[in-house]
């Protein structure tokens, strides 16, 4: 036959010899055709022994544990937070962030930040506050109204109340506006009250 017309079916194809010579005729008895063969792998699953499951969850949950409590003392602030308020200050305080504000103060044992006498603090790194941390919150003078987080509960006869966070925002197109506290505009408040006044 003349090798130089011939149709392979589809899933079959020449020997790469003859590949090459395809105005070579072929001998008449020679079967062109290679027929495809599927190769099977067969793929043996190990059987793992109840104890060897245990030991290994055991050693996937201190693995997490490890990776957790480093994570955590990774993004724990290294001081304390000191916020110093005017003299017998009342009402709402802020500190707001602000790349044009005042930066806070560091010393070897506190972030200080000084609230104004008008209540609000800008200033453009409140990151501190972002991280584990513990706040102490005082007048000019001294008199501490909190200490670490907790309510001293002196003579005072005045507590200071978490408002909570507000993000700032920022335009992102025609009336779309994106929030997140890494903008300038995000907002940590606080109130000074009177016990008494308190329900």
């Amino acid at each position: 036959m003349d090798a130089r017309v011939f149709v392979l079916d589809e899933g079959h194809r020449l020997p790469a010899r003859r590949r090459k010579t395809l105005d070579t005729p072929l001998p008449a008895d020679e079967d062109t055709r290679v027929h495809s063969v599927q190769k099977v792998s067969v793929v043996q699953r190990r059987k793992y022994s109840s104890e060897e499951i245990v030991r290994g969850q055991v050693f996937r949950i201190i693995t997490l544990a490890i990776f957790m409590f480093l994570v955590g003392c990774s993004s724990e602030l290294d001081r304390p937070i000191r916020i110093v308020l005017p003299d017998d200050y009342r009402g709402e305080f802020t500190i707001v962030k602000d790349k044009h504000g005042t930066a806070f103060t560091e010393t070897t044992d506190y972030y200080v930040f000084k609230i104004p006498s008008s209540g609000k603090l800008r200033t453009p790194d409140i990151s501190p506050f972002f991280k584990w941390h513990k706040t102490r919150i005082e007048y000019a003078d001294g008199r501490v109204l909190v200490d670490y987080g907790r309510d001293p509960h002196s003579n005072h006869g005045l507590i200071v109340e978490d408002l909570g966070i507000t993000a700032g925002q920022r335009l992102t197109g025609p009336s779309k506006w994106e929030g997140s506290t890494d903008y300038d505009g995000t907002t940590i408040r606080w109130g000074v009250v009177e016990t008494s006044s308190t329900p």
